[in-house]
């Protein structure tokens, strides 16, 4: 039992962080610049939870852009992981679709990360509390069990 509190509070930890770090990036990324980048890949994966109980999809929007001088490719659509519908895959892959122009938005300081979609989603802090809790939660049990 000891291991499986410990493993719980080591996967919650690193949710913290990976969650506090996107919310960061999504909260910095409105006052990013704004350049132009061409779509040079836009694609569908698929996978299944872990469970084995439900297909996700998970479009792939790659983009190029210059910046400075230098070019880049990224795939950042938004801060977060979007498992999505199969249709709401592929309404999004045929709307940024190849060789496209769009904006994205560049961190001056780290050129090669870049967001389409700047800015906190609801789900940032939902993931951000959940992972709280669950770390939390975690802890409480482990001192419980150590007594």
């Amino acid at each position: 039992m000891l291991y499986i509190i410990s493993f719980f509070a080591c996967i919650s930890a690193i949710g913290v962080v990976v969650t506090t770090r996107n919310m960061m990036f999504a909260k910095q990324s409105c006052s990013w610049k704004k350049i132009s980048a061409e779509i040079i890949e836009s694609e569908i994966g698929t996978g299944w939870t872990r469970s084995g109980s439900k297909k996700y999809y998970r479009p792939t929007i790659r983009y190029r852009y210059t910046f400075q001088g230098q070019t880049y490719e990224c795939e950042n659509f938004n801060f977060l992981i979007d498992d999505l519908s199969k249709e709401d895959a592929l309404l999004l892959t045929q709307a940024y679709y190849l060789g496209r122009e769009i904006d994205v938005f560049v961190n001056p300081n780290t050129p090669k990360i870049a967001v389409v979609k700047p800015g906190l989603q609801d789900w940032h802090l939902y993931a951000w509390i959940l992972c709280c809790v669950l770390f939390f939660g975690s802890l409480y049990f482990l001192r419980d069990f150590m007594q």
